[in-house]
């Protein structure tokens, strides 16, 4: 008889720490808020100054939720640079583009309308030209260019 009171009691502890745990990862879900302003990042990436476009989201990775652990942040922005081109007019001299599939985990916004036939490129060269432009201590930095569109996105970490 007392293993009929306490199974809705089981039952409710059990739905109880599934709610919990949903609770918790929705509260860690990173929320993407693209921009449109270029300042922020032409100020740390001079490169791409005379761009016609930016559109771009930046945080810090290690608090993107209420359970972060204190300590040193780690910045990030993903931005999609249009007419990079006419920033960086080198660009249609590279000669060593490798085509290589864009990252599968990367939203891409809206207002960029990119055909669906886009490919995306890959350049050591165009890299090296990023890599001399140094903003505080960038850890981690992908470029990936689209030449039918002329965009290029630029995803950078940095402490």
């Amino acid at each position: 008889m007392n293993e009929t009171k306490c199974l809705p009691l089981k039952c409710n502890m059990r739905l109880m720490s599934v709610l919990g745990i949903l609770f918790l990862l929705l509260g860690c879900k990173e929320r993407e808020q693209w921009r449109t302003d270029s300042q922020p990042i032409t100020s740390r990436f001079p490169i791409i100054e005379n761009a016609t476009a930016l559109t771009w989201v930046g945080g810090t990775l290690n608090n993107n939720c209420w359970l972060s652990v204190p300590g040193k942040n780690t910045y990030f922005i993903k931005c999609f640079v249009e007419g990079f081109s006419q920033a960086y007019t080198n660009v249609s001299f590279l000669s060593d583009f490798e085509e290589v599939p864009f990252p599968s985990n990367t939203k891409i916004p809206r207002n960029l309308n990119l055909p669906a036939s886009s490919k995306w490129y890959r350049c050591k060269s165009l890299e090296e030209a990023f890599s001399s432009m140094k903003y505080r201590m960038i850890i981690h930095y992908d470029l990936y260019y689209e030449s039918q569109s002329d965009i290029l996105y630029l995803y950078a970490c940095w402490e």
